[in-house]
């Protein structure tokens, strides 16, 4: 009977053993995963907020830039990467025409002409610039018979012809007329043969002033 008393305590503290074992083992593997699971993958820059959408940033403009918001109705190529834009501002009753420079700032021209027909806020710069109409040397006109009729309310300005020393090529170039006070007036050409032959000499420049209008960001809008 001793025998078998001893025989059965033997066998039950085997199985406690072996049964404190596997828990042990158990706990030490659940926590090894644990560890794993809390190691920081270093490969990955953790500093960086990859779910921000920069394109849905508030565009900040400058002191010099203006506002406005409308449909945009026509879009037309010119010499690359020149473009005319025209939006009618339906709550002014008005429509303005800009230039868009697609390459003065993050846009493409099939993204650009997409716009046409759709709603949007028009960031620009608006300044007054020289439109130069005629430009004389000794009486004559160097435009030849692409010269227009003179016109009185031409303004004019006399002096030295600089700057124009080379051909244009797709844009035009800018010439300057400096007068007898040393004032400069700076225009812009498409610069031709004519007018390199006469540069370092006296002309007489005949201009009157535009507006100029230039896009410099576009956010569009979700109302159609």
């Amino acid at each position: 009977m001793k025998k078998v008393t001893s025989l059965l305590f033997i066998i039950l503290f085997s199985v406690l053993v072996i049964s404190c074992k596997d828990n042990k083992k158990k706990e030490l593997k659940e926590a090894d995963i644990v560890q794993k699971d809390s190691i920081i993958d270093t490969s990955v820059d953790t500093s960086v907020d990859n779910t921000i959408d920069t394109e849905t940033k508030e565009y900040e403009p400058t002191d010099d830039e203006l506002r406005e918001y409308g449909i945009i109705v026509d879009v037309e190529d010119g010499a690359y990467p020149f473009y005319s834009v025209t939006v009618d501002f339906v709550e002014r009753n008005m429509k303005q025409s800009f230039t868009v420079n697609i390459e003065g700032f993050n846009i493409n021209s099939e993204t650009l002409e997409g716009l046409k027909g759709k709603y949007a806020t028009i960031y620009y710069t608006s300044d007054l610039e020289n439109d130069l109409s005629d430009l004389h040397f000794e009486g004559k006109s160097l435009f030849g018979e692409y010269a227009p009729e003179k016109d009185d309310n031409w303004k004019q300005v006399t002096g030295i012809l600089s700057r124009a020393t080379s051909l244009s090529g797709d844009l035009p170039g800018e010439i300057t007329i400096t007068d007898t006070n040393g004032e400069e007036t700076t225009f812009e050409l498409y610069i031709e043969d004519e007018t390199m032959k006469v540069n370092g000499k006296k002309v007489t420049a005949y201009y009157s002033l535009r507006s100029s209008n230039i896009i410099t960001h576009i956010v569009p809008s979700s109302e159609e």
